[in-house]
């Protein structure tokens, strides 16, 4: 696939930290472009509400604003074993558990589109993953309208937002603080308004301040749509 320099606009409704994009959606936004599996690396919190320059470098895009390079998009390979689900009733349990409802009611970032309890019904994506068993999270979302287009879709970029912010679950008890640094993922079929999907996290690894993170959506079939890997960067 072909890209030419292009611009993106990180719109305030996809923020996560107040003054910055979510990143999962960043690198969706990015990772949309190029198609097919991709790593997508944080260099900088991208800011919002203004226009910023996508350079394409070969196979790479970059994100830029200005002389800052805030993300640079690659092709990839998501090489990862998925664990086994959740039942469909452990996972929206696990979404309301008192885990879940305790972590998210001292959310440093209530505003954040994916996971900020602060954000109306419809407004963000309000996605609080819970434990299911021994390093397994697991949430239901049912993507509204909102969040797609006329036919129903909702965008890549989305996808990746949702997949994003869950996989900072399993690291709550080393109760540092985290931001995202690199997120590999691919998209296996489309995602429909309506629809519920099953979401589930695991933990993977951790190396020095690194902390890997694994993600999964599947559908109301139980198929895989989409994967990730997350790098979470203890602050």
């Amino acid at each position: 696939m072909v890209v030419h320099d292009d611009s993106l606009l990180i719109a305030a409704r996809f923020q996560g930290p107040p003054t910055s994009g979510n990143g999962g959606y960043v690198c969706g936004a990015l990772g949309q472009r190029l198609g097919g599996t991709v790593e997508v690396r944080l260099h900088r919190p991208p800011p919002l509400d203004r226009p910023l320059l996508i350079v394409c470098d070969g196979a790479a895009l970059h994100l830029r604003d200005g002389d800052s390079l805030l993300a640079t998009a690659r092709p990839a390979r998501l090489r990862m074993d998925i664990p086994r689900p959740p039942t469909w009733a452990e996972a929206a349990a696990a979404g309301m558990s008192p885990a879940a409802t305790a972590h998210h009611a001292a959310h440093p970032f209530p505003g954040c589109f994916v996971c900020g309890p602060g954000r109306a019904s419809g407004e963000g994506l309000r996605l609080f993953a819970g434990p299911v068993r021994p390093n397994l999270w697991a949430t239901v979302w049912t993507p509204t309208a909102a969040v797609a287009d006329a036919a129903g879709r909702v965008a890549p970029a989305i996808v990746w937002a949702a997949l994003d912010c869950p996989t900072y679950m399993p690291f709550l008890a080393h109760e540092r603080m985290m931001l995202l640094g690199t997120m590999t993922a691919r998209r296996l079929d489309e995602v429909h308004a309506g629809r519920r999907y099953l979401l589930m996290t695991w933990p993977m690894r951790a190396e020095g301040r690194k902390f890997v993170a694994g993600g999964a959506l599947f559908d109301d079939t139980d198929e895989l749509v989409a994967a990730c890997e997350a790098v979470w960067i203890a602050l």
